[in-house]
């Protein structure tokens, strides 16, 4: 029996959930809400359904299936979701939203993930302008040319890059005026600890300086506080993302959320 124990794998578990069977849907999609200035906007996780009822985030599994090479099925997969939700809130009549994925080193330098993305790029040219794609620094410093030759690309055809958990590697301003990137992710770590530490609420004021130097959207990921959510405003965060807004919601919750915060704006 799989297990979810605080959020980790039980080490019984971890062998079985080594080798995902897409075919069955062991998979859903979720995404995160964000309060912005003007409207919600929706980044996209993941999370593994278990028979016990539990789930196991991404956290847990990503590093299998990189391990295990299943990575670049899952994230086609992921993309396609993407699309598919995006279409649907569409069809619907609602706003359109945004939605991100989460790009892994594996994936950016495979050439099989980038011979699919030309393909359902140009199957979805014209939806393309509302996808973020999401990566960490450490991807893109392996080779700091290629991966701006290829962000280039990605730009002109109107998909939006964010730069996931910044801080946590190189974080210079250098660096980041050689990609073409629209939008910073402060990360979890300095935000949880920036109440109670002055060192990283120092970290989370310098990281919101450079974003706004060079004009970028800013994201604070991982507030779970109403305290940390005022200090992140209060700093000039632009976007909240985390559990004190929301947790991670499936599709159909989202809608719900969606429709209650228009009510409320």
């Amino acid at each position: 029996m799989w297990r979810w124990k605080s959020g980790s794998v039980s080490g019984s578990s971890r062998s079985r959930c080594s080798r995902p069977d897409f075919r069955r849907a062991h998979f859903f999609c979720t995404s995160s809400p964000r309060s912005t200035c003007s409207g919600g906007v929706w980044s996209g996780s993941r999370r593994w359904p278990v028979p016990s009822g539990g789930t196991i985030g991404p956290a847990s599994f990503i590093p299998l299936a990189e391990e295990t090479g299943t990575i670049l099925a899952f994230g086609e997969w992921v993309i396609q979701e993407a699309f598919r939700v995006i279409q649907f809130w569409s069809a619907s009549g609602r706003p359109r939203i945004r939605v991100g994925v989460n790009v892994s080193s594996r994936q950016f330098w495979s050439p099989t993930f980038w011979t699919f993305l030309r393909e359902i790029l140009s199957r979805h040219a014209e939806l393309t302008r509302w996808l973020t794609f999401e990566l960490t620094e450490t991807v893109l410093m392996r080779d700091p040319e290629t991966a701006g030759e290829q962000l280039s690309w990605l730009k002109e055809l109107g998909i939006r890059i964010a730069i996931d958990d910044f801080g946590t590697g190189y974080s210079s301003l250098s660096y980041l005026s050689r990609f073409p990137v629209d939008e910073i992710k402060v990360s979890q770590e300095f935000v949880m600890r920036m109440a109670k530490s002055p060192r990283d609420l120092k970290l989370v004021k310098t990281i919101i300086q450079m974003g706004k130097s060079l004009r970028l959207n800013l994201v604070g990921e991982g507030a779970e506080t109403e305290e940390e959510v005022r200090m992140l405003e209060g700093l000039g965060c632009h976007v909240i993302q985390g559990f004190a807004l929301s947790r991670p919601l499936p599709v159909s919750e989202m809608e719900s959320f969606w429709d209650q915060y228009l009510e409320e704006t």
